[in-house]
């Protein structure tokens, strides 16, 4: 609760601000009912984001909308702070074009209006893209794939952060796409449930088609797990015999073909691991953990590597592990022509990676933190290793 008012605090200070520069280049809208109605608008948005994201309506679609719209609004503020300098430019212009008849308060209520009828259309996109999801096929083509290992299929299954009871049956569909893909094997990596009373219906789902995978089902940790109790996914997983890698590797056979599954935990520092809180993901910690997982491989043993957080694939392309895949980005939910937003800022933010030395793929998830998606759907992805000859 009181990170909700801190938040609510640096909403409301971000508001008051924006509004104080929007009308540094619009001076007609700086009067008290104007900045009481900004405020008012940011509360309701506040609210609604707090009600959508946690409230079961009957309507998915209409939760998302909500969050949607309150994102909005939300993310406004930043643009409008950031936009400080344009406003300078507005209110020095509107001096000099005043006198030659430029309506500057009409021609600003018609971009108002038209920012209105976007951010609708935005929201409503964003509102429906999350409640859809796809299978995504990769295929992997190498020298480095046996000839023994071509054409074993891999499943990624990685943030489905269930909350919701409607987030269950959306992973049983899921895992009815992974199955009728006719996957080999399945691997989920991290970001399981984010409601722990949903946590045996989701442990169920996967039981429910764990003989569908000839190589098994194999889990690994998130971040989200630790935030949620980890103690209560490492029980959940002991208890349903599902294997959980951290920080360690297996050989298992495709066929009479020998791999090495390697699966590493989220990077945390060791003091966020043991519980005592603070810290985020460290790139000496993830690759500490990787030579780890790596100890007990077989020399020239083909290599997949499973984590949750791509920080991993610099030090995994280093070793020539055949294939890394991680998520934790989602794509940050926003992309546009099969690109993240983020890409030009972020070295993995979603996609394939790497060259047929050793490839890398950061799943952009199959659910989501917040119902907003636009342009990176929910995926189930799907890789099939294939000899480059």
């Amino acid at each position: 609760m009181s990170f909700f008012f801190f938040m609510a605090s640096v909403f409301f200070t971000g508001s008051t601000l924006a509004w104080l520069f929007l009308t540094t280049g619009f001076i007609k809208y700086r009067r008290r009912e104007w900045l009481v109605l900004w405020l008012l608008v940011t509360v309701i948005a506040i609210l609604f984001y707090r009600w959508g994201r946690s409230g079961e309506m009957l309507f998915p679609f209409l939760r998302s909308l909500i969050v949607s719209l309150s994102m909005f609004w939300i993310v406004l503020q930043g643009a409008l702070l950031a936009a400080f300098p344009a406003w300078l430019g507005i209110a020095f212009f509107r001096l000099l074009g005043k006198w030659r008849g430029f309506e500057w308060e009409k021609n600003f209520q018609k971009i108002g209006m038209g920012v209105l009828i976007l951010a609708i259309g935005i929201a409503g996109k964003a509102a429906w893209f999350p409640m859809t999801w796809e299978l995504t096929p990769i295929e992997i083509h190498s020298e480095n794939v046996p000839a023994g290992l071509d054409g074993m299929k891999i499943a990624q299954l990685t943030d489905v952060h269930v909350s919701l009871p409607e987030h269950v049956e959306r992973l049983k569909e899921q895992l009815g796409g992974a199955v009728e893909a006719k996957a080999d094997i399945l691997i989920f990596t991290g970001d399981f449930v984010d409601d722990l009373d949903h946590l045996p219906a989701a442990i169920q789902a996967f039981k429910d088609v764990e003989a569908e995978f000839p190589l098994g089902v194999w889990f690994i940790l998130g971040n989200h797990e630790y935030g949620r109790g980890l103690n209560s996914f490492t029980a959940a997983y002991e208890e349903a015999d599902f294997p959980l890698l951290i920080n360690e590797g297996v050989t298992l056979e495709y066929k009479g073909t020998p791999f090495y599954l390697a699966g590493v935990d989220y990077p945390y520092p060791e003091s966020r691991r043991n519980g005592m809180g603070g810290g985020s993901a460290s790139l000496s910690v993830a690759e500490r953990d990787l030579m780890a997982a790596l100890e007990d491989r077989p020399m020239g043993q083909t290599t997949i590597l499973a984590a949750h957080h791509p920080i991993i694939f610099d030090k995994a392309f280093e070793e020539e592990i055949l294939l890394s895949f991680a998520g934790h980005t989602h794509g940050y939910q926003a992309g546009i022509a099969g690109k993240s937003l983020l890409s030009p800022f972020v070295k993995y933010a979603w996609g394939l990676y790497g060259d047929e030395n050793a490839y890398g793929y950061v799943s952009g998830g199959a659910g989501e933190w917040f119902p907003v998606r636009v342009g990176v759907p929910r995926e189930v992805v799907i890789f099939t290793l294939r000899q480059k000859k």
